[in-house]
């Protein structure tokens, strides 16, 4: 049994240290610039948190 498999290999200038997989109309992809943008998110969410915290513990406790 034999298939006919087609490779492209491209590059694009402005990706650096990425990957992306096509097959089948499926793709996964990968690359520095997407994980740095992630991991930027993440902490603005934990800074973000993190304040809320700070100022709920710094008001006023109301009596009921």
């Amino acid at each position: 049994m034999s298939a006919e498999l087609k490779l492209q290999f491209d590059t694009t200038p402005g990706l650096i240290g990425g990957i992306e997989l096509s097959a089948n109309g499926w793709k996964l992809a990968w690359n520095i610039a997407d994980v740095l943008a992630s991991l930027a998110q993440r902490i603005d969410e934990l800074v973000q948190q993190q304040a809320e915290r700070q100022k709920h513990a710094a008001a006023p406790e109301q009596a009921p």
